[in-house]
């Protein structure tokens, strides 16, 4: 969660971390809507920044410990859960950027990982992978 902090820090010198997460959200955004146009609620995986962005347009849960983000990102529009094996309902997009699944330590793992995405997703999976 320092990365957060950090990488904010550093994309604020210049003023463009706004603009950046403003721009990723909205590529994200469209990608949900040309998939599904209904969509109200989303869940990511992890915590990123483009999420608290989509929280104006749609139901957001983010899956992390963020109180130690509290002094850095406002997270009054998203529903935090600190552990995804107790999510107990559907979402219609899950997200999953950031090398999600990328850093599992086997194929076995990766696979439960898809699994419980799976297992919580009622549309579609969103996900960035990284050799």
């Amino acid at each position: 969660m320092e990365y957060w902090k950090l990488i904010k820090d550093i994309g604020s010198t210049n003023g463009k971390w706004d603009d950046s997460v403003q721009v990723k959200a909205e590529i994200i955004d469209r990608l949900i809507k040309s998939l599904e146009p209904n969509t109200k609620t989303i869940l990511f995986a992890q915590f990123n920044t483009i999420a608290l962005h989509l929280a104006k347009s749609y139901s957001v849960t983010i899956v992390c410990d963020f109180l130690n983000l509290l002094d850095s990102f406002d997270f009054s529009q998203v529903t935090v859960a600190f552990d995804i094996e107790k999510i107990d309902k559907k979402f219609d997009i899950v997200v999953a950027l950031d090398e999600y699944l990328t850093y599992a330590n086997s194929e076995n793992s990766q696979r439960v990982l898809v699994e419980q995405l799976a297992n919580i997703c009622n549309g579609w999976l969103i996900t960035t992978l990284q050799d």
